[in-house]
C-alpha cells in the first residue's frame, strides 16, 4: 500500500490513477489521507495522517504527495498514523539523478543521499565529472524501501558546491 498525504481534497480518482499508470504499481492500494498534525521536532520530523489500522495501514508502508516521496508510516493507531518524514536524521537514500524532462541528451546518475542534520535537505559528494545540474531530480531506487516506493521524487537539486576538502569531489 501507499498513501497519499494529501493536504486538501483534490479530484483524488484522477490523481491515485495517474500515480498507478505512471509507477506502474500493479497490485498497490492507493489510500488518501489528509495530514492532521505535524512535528517540527528537526531530528524526528513526522507527520500524523487520518488513516490508520481500520483503513488497512500498518507500520512499513510508504506515504507520498503525488509523486513526491513524503516518508514511511512508524506508527498505527485504528484512526491514524503517524509519518516519519523522509528527511529525518540519519536518514539515507540510493537515489537516481536526471533530468526533469526527456533530454535528447541522457544523464544519469546512481549516488546515496543523506539527510543533513538539523536541516530540511539532503547531501551527496559526487566526482566533479559527474554530469549533474541544478534542477535535475532525484529519483528513490533504495532496496532498503518497500518496492512500491521506487520511482518517487526526493528531491532537486538545487545547489552544487566543491568540495573544500577534496578538489575532485562537489
Amino acid at each position: 500500500n501507499v498513501i497519499d498525504a494529501n493536504h486538501y481534497p483534490l479530484p483524488q480518482i484522477a490523481e491515485l490513477s495517474q500515480l498507478r499508470n505512471e509507477l506502474k504499481l500493479t497490485g498497490v492500494g492507493l489510500v488518501p489521507a489528509a495530514v492532521v498534525a505535524w512535528s517540527g521536532d528537526s531530528l524526528h520530523p513526522a507527520l500524523t495522517i487520518n488513516r490508520g489500522a481500520r483503513h488497512g495501514l500498518f507500520p512499513g508502508l510508504v506515504a507520498v504527495r503525488g509523486f513526491n516521496l513524503v516518508g514511511q508510516l512508524s506508527d498505527v493507531s485504528p484512526t491514524a498514523a503517524t509519518v516519519r518524514l523522509v528527511t529525518a536524521a540519519q536518514t539515507s537514500l540510493v537515489v537516481m539523478i536526471v533530468p526533469p524532462n526527456d533530454s535528447h541528451q541522457p544523464r544519469r546518475l546512481m549516488t546515496q543521499l543523506r539527510a543533513a542534520p538539523e536541516h530540511n535537505e539532503f547531501w551527496a559528494s559526487i566526482n566533479t565529472d559527474d554530469t549533474v545540474e541544478t534542477g535535475d531530480l532525484a529519483y528513490l531506487m533504495d532496496d532498503g524501501w518497500p518496492e512500491a516506493s521506487r520511482g518517487f521524487v526526493v528531491g532537486t537539486v538545487v545547489q552544487i558546491d566543491k568540495d573544500p576538502d577534496d578538489p575532485i569531489l562537489r
